[in-house]
């Protein structure tokens, strides 16, 4: 039986990594997102009648940058 190209690894379609997404990893790695959140966390809304709030690391990380 014949192998198709589709069966090698080096020549699966791989992904480029975009500026966007470099960047956000590298961000994450670089600060400290814990530290922050510890002072902001008891007075976050918590979950009840309405709309779920976003995660506090989410909207930490939307207000910084």
């Amino acid at each position: 039986m014949q192998r198709s190209f589709a069966k090698y690894d080096r020549f699966r379609k791989q992904r480029k990594i975009a500026r966007r997404e470099a960047f956000l990893a590298e961000l994450g790695r670089v600060v400290p997102w814990r530290r922050p959140e510890a002072p902001i966390k008891p007075y976050y809304p918590l979950a009840g009648k309405g709309r779920k709030p976003y995660r506090l690391s989410t909207m930490l990380r939307i207000h910084l940058l």
